[in-house]
């Protein structure tokens, strides 16, 4: 979950926070919807991390599981 996503410009300084991560895989914003789904290896990063990364960039997130259990 991602507080402030407002616009397109908003995903697009997440997407680049979430660059500067090491580990991550693959990332899909919805501004809509105020979530962004990250997959990343579990032997690089862990999503406290992930979510700093997108809080430190000025939206506050808050890491949450997968329904699949991930």
């Amino acid at each position: 979950q991602v507080k402030n996503m407002t616009c397109p410009a908003c995903s697009i300084t997440i997407e680049k926070a979430l660059d500067n991560v090491p580990g991550v895989t693959a990332r899909r914003v919805d501004t809509q919807g105020a979530t962004v789904t990250v997959t990343f290896d579990a032997e690089r990063t862990d999503a406290a991390a992930i979510a700093k990364a997108i809080t430190d960039a000025g939206f506050p997130a808050t890491a949450k599981a997968d329904a699949n259990g991930g």
